[in-house]
């Protein structure tokens, strides 16, 4: 029985491994691009990255990786406001009241916004005044993370984030 089992692990040391191997083929993603075979050089290139460079004879293949030609780091500009805005209860249902305290005065509009940047609700346009509380009615939102933002005139003073459950 030993030899049985001893033959049958020689067999599949030296004869199984070629019953699993496997091959990769080499794989783009990019929206823009292409190839071009020179043999034995490969060229693949996609819009937005420098040149990608493949060599390959019998006995290596080298591949030259993506480089970003640059990086650049963007941010958002700090609101400036005195404009103070509060809402309450948050995470909300239905109701969510919201408190705004406007030391300057002036009419305000409130708009409310999914995270995909589309306005929910109708704008709300508040009269003069220096301290306001309002009701917004949510029980038609589904659930999901919602941005209310106050405006005097064009420019945003102020904005929160709300989870309707």
């Amino acid at each position: 029985m030993k030899k049985i089992q001893a033959i049958l692990l020689l067999l599949l040391a030296v004869g199984g491994g070629s019953l699993m191997a496997q091959s990769v083929s080499k794989t783009v993603l990019a929206s823009n691009g292409g190839e071009t075979i020179t043999t034995p050089y490969t060229y693949t290139w996609t819009i937005g990255e420098s040149v990608i460079a493949n060599t390959s004879v019998p006995s290596y293949i080298i591949t030259q990786g993506f480089h970003p030609i640059s990086a650049t780091t963007t941010g958002v500009a700090e609101i400036e406001s005195n404009v103070q805005l509060s809402v309450f209860p948050n995470p909300a249902s239905d109701v969510l009241n919201v408190k705004i305290a406007n030391p300057s005065g002036g009419s305000l509009a409130l708009q409310v916004y999914d995270v995909s940047g589309k306005m929910c609700l109708p704008a709300k346009y508040l009269t003069d005044g220096v301290s306001q509380s309002t009701e917004l009615n949510f029980s038609s939102l589904p659930s999901g993370t919602f941005y209310i933002s106050i405006l005097n005139g064009t420019k945003k003073q102020n904005t929160v984030t709300v989870i309707k459950q």
